[in-house]
């Protein structure tokens, strides 16, 4: 009978265990701070995307890989993974690649739209960082307005 208490406690345990590993965390900020083009092809287009992360917490992560979709004025535009380790430190940052595919049509589409939208538009970063452990991945986004007028005039 003690037994099946204990093994009927045992999930909540652990559950406990992991929830206790998020509290307090801050999340992990990402930037892309380049995309240059390696494919281009008549029906997909392929970027080498890089990627500042930051980590604002003293813990270092150690990244089995990472996920990541880019959104222009909420559309989606492109998608990326990279299976690259890599080590994301503690109170520090990392500049990552990773190839992104972008469909043509979508690419074409939303230059379409930036030509309307007098030369600002919205983007949202979104992945995972996928990391061993009770963590199993690690969420980030970073959401921001790009006015390509401004970037002309400086």
């Amino acid at each position: 009978m003690r037994r099946r208490t204990l093994l009927a406690l045992l999930p909540l345990t652990v559950a406990g265990a992991c929830a206790s590993m998020r509290p307090g965390r801050e999340p992990i900020e990402a930037s892309l701070v380049g995309l240059q083009p390696v494919e281009v092809g008549l029906l997909e287009q392929v970027f080498e995307a890089r990627l500042r992360l930051v980590n604002p917490n003293p813990s270092e992560l150690a990244v089995d890989g990472l996920r990541v979709r880019l959104f222009l004025d909420g559309a989606a535009l492109g998608r990326g993974v990279s299976g690259e380790p890599f080590v994301l430190p503690g109170l520090g940052e990392v500049v990552v690649p990773v190839r992104m595919g972008l469909q043509t049509a979508d690419l074409v589409g939303r230059l379409a739209a930036l030509g309307r939208s007098e030369g600002r538009f919205a983007y949202r970063l979104e992945g995972d960082l996928l990391v061993g452990g009770a963590l199993g991945s690690v969420p980030f986004r970073r959401d921001g307005e790009i006015d390509l007028r401004a970037a002309a005039a400086s």
